[in-house]
């Protein structure tokens, strides 16, 4: 039986309703504050306890954040003497420094050219980052995202234009390019990835933010995620448009929540008198870097300029200006700290003659490779400059030493080579190794071809070495389960 209810109590009752809604709203409304108002506190402390400024998402028009090269009392940077070659000669093989290996083999791609690689310029035309949650490859012909055990996810972008591809060499043009070059390393910072994408028709360069998210994808063949697409798709930090294109901040970085590094090459530093800008989100300038080493009235039509030397310790920006000595950490947004000194002796190169091409460098040492870890510095170095010529007619020497941070002390490998040298592998009995990227957690990665892996197991070295039976079968299988142009990601912890 239904009940009628008078029409004063369903007022009544409608009040009753409505009030309780909209309290609700301000409890919801309250309880978003507190939330808010509580992470903005854990930010400030945690900014607090490391160092950190917190950095707003917009800024007065004009303010800038002055830069700060101030030492840290309690830690002072700390002197490598690089230049003593003859003391704390070491033998290291890679079981000094690690006791782990594991090899991903990535999943392979309908697309083969987005994991083609050349064979005589390997190292200059692929490259692997990773966050420890995913692995980047970026090659001659794009940009490919895997998961840390090698299986396929996206394609962030492919290359169709503007590469010229030869016997020993490999050209980009400008004008034609529509993508992102090799010498525009992307970097992995905090989920996102940080792309200079270049569009050469419309003399433009697009700085971009591209979050790193799966996609639920039901039933979905892998080759339909292998397309090209028209545009990159991501957050717009920066846009440069000029009459030509723009060679501005070839390396760009991603440094805090809110604020990003567009990196200058030697030379640009060098004219302008800045190492690098921080901006932020919306592509607010918060500081310059300047650079102590400018030069004025340069009457050359050449330059021996390339980019300064810059990777991630633990997501924070480490920058190493090109043919200088003082290693820096960046501490977002104007603090350049001073950690490491690379003392090359009396054999140190000037920035002056190091920037003129017709300087005598023959013999000067000189750093080509630094990658860090929680306990080493890798530091690979060479006397005269490695150039293909002088590496081509074996007028270059290649030093390898590994700085122990612990007992601050520097070990040289014994003996110089005339082309790199890497640690003989003792732990499984494979290739041997050099990093090229070191994770956040410490991981470092060396990126192998099949090729290369098949080459060893065919070398004397293979053959001839103290290799324990086990060994040398697995390191076979493994290989005789790779194509030439299989790519591996070889993590040593």
């Amino acid at each position: 039986m239904k009940r009628i209810l008078p029409p004063f109590l369903i007022f009544i009752l409608l009040i009753s309703c409505n009030n309780k809604n909209k309290l609700n709203t301000d409890e919801n409304v309250l309880a978003q504050q507190i939330k808010t108002e509580e992470q903005q506190k854990q930010e400030a402390e945690q900014a607090a306890r490391e160092n950190k400024t917190i950095i707003p998402d917009s800024i007065t028009a004009g303010f800038r954040y002055q830069e700060d090269r101030s030492v840290d009392p309690q830690n002072p940077p700390v002197i490598i003497h690089i230049s003593d070659t003859n003391k704390h000669v070491q033998e290291f093989k890679l079981s000094n420094i690690s006791s782990s290996i594991k090899y991903v083999k990535l999943e392979a791609l309908q697309d083969t050219l987005l994991l083609w690689t050349h064979t005589k310029l390997r190292d200059k035309t692929s490259s692997v980052i990773s966050d420890d949650n995913h692995i980047i490859i970026q090659g001659l012909f794009g940009v490919t995202r895997f998961t840390m055990d090698g299986k396929f996810r996206e394609v962030i972008w492919k290359n169709e234009s503007g590469i010229k591809v030869e016997q020993n060499f490999v050209s980009w043009y400008p004008q034609q390019l529509f993508g992102v070059t090799i010498d525009n390393p992307v970097s992995l910072f905090n989920g996102s990835l940080y792309i200079r994408f270049q569009d050469g028709q419309k003399a433009q360069v697009q700085i971009t933010n591209k979050k790193i998210q799966d996609d639920l994808v039901l039933n979905n063949p892998l080759n339909q995620n292998e397309f090209r697409k028209d545009t990159l798709i991501g957050d717009k930090l920066l846009t440069i448009q000029e009459e030509y294109v723009s060679r501005k901040y070839p390396l760009i970085y991603g440094l805090d929540k809110n604020c990003w590094a567009g990196i200058h090459n030697t030379w640009e530093s060098a004219n302008n008198g800045s190492l690098f800008v921080v901006f932020n989100s919306n592509g607010d300038t918060l500081c310059a870097i300047s650079s102590p080493n400018q030069i004025q009235n340069w009457s050359k039509s050449l330059v021996r300029a390339g980019e300064p030397f810059t990777y991630y310790f633990k997501n924070q920006l480490t920058f190493l200006e090109q043919y200088t000595d003082t290693i820096f950490r960046f501490i977002p947004p104007n603090r350049m700290l001073p950690v490491y000194i690379l003392d090359f002796g009396k054999d140190k190169v000037s920035f002056t003659e190091g920037l003129d091409p017709d300087s005598d460098l023959s013999q000067k040492l000189m750093l080509e490779s630094i990658f860090e870890t929680d306990k080493y510095i890798f530091i690979r170095y060479t006397r005269n400059n490695a150039s293909p010529r002088n590496i081509d007619n074996k007028s270059v020497a290649f030093y390898n030493a590994i700085f122990d941070k612990t007992a601050n002390k520097l070990y040289h490998l014994p003996g110089q080579s005339s082309t790199p040298e890497y640690l003989k592998n003792d732990v499984d009995g494979g290739i041997s190794f050099w990093p090229e990227f070191v994770t956040p957690k410490g991981n470092m990665l060396m990126l192998l071809t099949g090729q290369e892996i098949k080459e060893y197991i065919n070398s004397s070295d293979f053959k001839n070495g103290n290799l324990s039976e086990e060994q040398r079968q697995n390191q076979a299988k493994m290989a005789s389960g790779l194509k030439n142009n299989d790519m591996v990601v070889m993590i040593v912890n």
